[in-house]
């Protein structure tokens, strides 16, 4: 058993079974970020972070927006929710936000988009905390927003190019990666992989999002807090690393990138 740090996650998810944390628990889990998608579901993160012990990240996810006239009514309610949770200890960033631009999966166009984004980056920024950023095909769009911004945090479900994470990381920024690393087929994703410096990544489950290559095998439509220790299986075989170094890594990137999981 390795200590490790789920870096994006949503356990406060209703799909997710009572026992899922606890069994991760017992092999190795011991801190998580739990993030929001929208202001609807920003009480039940608080209060799942705080039940578990866990961090939590308040964030607006674009594909959880219909329509343009909805931004500015959520940027005003992460504005709130932000100054009010100041103290809380356990509020560790700003997250999940981001791009979206995989074909008609967003309703909101890129203008929206943008303009979304841009705004929880500078709520982030006022806050001094780091963010958990989604980017699915749309590197190219939120690379340069990151170059501009005051602002760190993580790429999360990273599947850009070599390039790309180079330019990520001299940006200060973490790259996350979750339940692609266990799929043989994902070529491109691991060779980044193994060609990261140590201090570059983190590893994440996306729960109950994201299924891992043995959760799809088995028919699986849920994925659980404990297909971590898969991830972390799949990250040590690719970079030709024992368990608990890799471990060790991604927890101390983890870390650093997400100070107050030090603290929650």
């Amino acid at each position: 058993m390795f200590p490790l740090i789920d870096t994006h996650c949503h356990f406060a998810e209703s799909s997710l079974a009572s026992d899922d944390i606890l069994q991760a628990r017992k092999r190795g889990l011991v801190q998580a970020l739990v993030c929001a998608t929208h202001s609807g579901d920003f009480e039940d993160v608080q209060r799942t972070a705080c039940k578990l012990q866990f961090g939590y990240a308040l964030g607006i996810h674009p594909l959880l927006l219909q329509t343009p006239e909805q931004v500015a009514q959520e940027v005003r309610s992460l504005e709130v929710a932000i100054s009010e949770a100041q103290k809380d200890p356990f509020l560790c960033a700003v997250g999940e936000i981001g791009i979206d631009l995989y074909p008609q999966a967003c309703a909101l166009p890129l203008d929206s988009q943008l303009e979304l984004f841009e705004h929880m980056l500078a709520i982030a920024a006022k806050a001094g905390l780091p963010v958990s950023v989604h980017s699915r095909k749309a590197l190219q769009h939120v690379l340069p927003l990151l170059k501009h911004s005051a602002v760190t945090g993580v790429l999360h479900a990273f599947a850009g190019s070599y390039e790309q994470a180079r330019q990520a990381l001299a940006k200060g920024f973490k790259l996350g990666f979750g339940p692609s690393l266990t799929y043989p087929g994902s070529k491109r994703i691991r060779e980044v992989f193994a060609r990261l410096p140590e201090d570059a990544f983190v590893l994440e489950t996306d729960a109950p999002f994201m299924l891992t290559a043995n959760r799809r095998a088995q028919g699986a439509q849920i994925a659980r807090a404990v297909d971590l220790i898969e991830v972390l299986e799949a990250a040590a075989q690719i970079r030709s690393l024992p368990l608990d170094e890799a471990a060790t890594l991604s927890t101390h990137n983890a870390l650093a990138v997400f100070a107050r999981l030090q603290t929650s």
